[in-house]
């Protein structure tokens, strides 16, 4: 039978055993055995001879609720390892973040290992979601669009205000010709909104279902902007589109990623169109 000791073990089950059924004193098995009298006295108190388990009973979490959620967008996304999570949490959403953090926020969320796409399409597959802002994240509130090119996973931010009329047609304006590729098909969550612009732009669309969306639109973000982003790159003075700029340029032109063969995804769109 195999055991399983822990590694700083000083004893086995059969020493543990001889402890607590021995006459002599502790004094006696200490100087017999060659341990100490704690551990003589801890193994004569247990009923068992088993190693309990060493993990702690309280897990303090670094990452609140609602940045959880946008840790697992991220991952689901733009399809980011955990050493890359790990980089892109602490830049962006939490400077405190730990590899072991990340991955247990993985885990309770059911998010599994990635896996490679069966099929090489080439660029233009774009995956559109849509979040409705609540007045605490953006006085104006209106919808955030978040534009993801699947292959490169280079990513595309948009705030739609609900007082601007003209929005949806300027943002089809810039899907068609401000983005570094050409859009080719679109997959699209069951927002109406984000339904609206699929439609408009004539491309084939797949509509997905509401899960594929994470289930971030029915969090309610109770966090304002500076409680919810608390990355390295967080700058307290911008606004939430001037910080979405400036986190759109971190993720396609700074961040180098393993499978896209250490490029940025920007630079891997140049090459593919090159």
């Amino acid at each position: 039978m195999e055991i399983k000791l822990h590694s700083n073990a000083t004893t086995t089950p059969r020493i543990r055993r001889y402890i607590q059924r021995s006459e002599l004193s502790d004094t006696q098995l200490a100087k017999e055995l060659n341990l100490s009298i704690d551990t003589i006295r801890r193994w004569r108190q247990r009923n068992d001879c088993q190693d309990r388990s060493h993990r702690p009973n309280t897990i303090h979490k670094t990452l609140s609720s609602e940045q959880e959620i946008l840790v697992i967008y991220l991952r689901q996304r733009l399809k980011l390892p955990l050493d890359e999570l790990l980089e892109v949490t602490r830049l962006l959403i939490n400077r405190n973040a730990s590899r072991a953090g990340i991955s247990r926020c993985l885990q309770r969320h059911q998010v599994g290992r990635l896996r490679k796409p069966i099929s090489d399409d080439g660029l233009g597959s774009i995956q559109l979601d849509c979040f409705d802002l609540p007045e605490k994240l953006h006085k104006s509130q209106g919808q955030l669009l978040v534009i993801v090119e699947k292959k490169s996973s280079y990513i595309a931010f948009a705030l739609l205000e609900q007082e601007r009329q003209d929005a949806r047609q300027k943002l089809i304006e810039f899907i068609h010709h401000s983005l570094p590729f050409q859009v080719t098909s679109i997959s699209c969550c069951q927002h109406p909104v984000a339904l609206d612009i699929a439609r408009r732009l004539e491309v084939p669309l797949t509509q997905e279902s509401t899960q594929s969306c994470l289930n971030a639109t029915a969090c309610h973000f109770a966090l304002t902007l500076q409680q919810l982003l608390q990355g390295e790159c967080y700058d307290h003075r911008l606004g939430l589109a001037a910080i979405l700029l400036h986190y759109e340029d971190i993720l396609n032109q700074r961040l180098l990623r393993k499978g896209l063969q250490h490029q940025t995804p920007f630079g891997f769109v140049q090459q593919k169109r090159a």
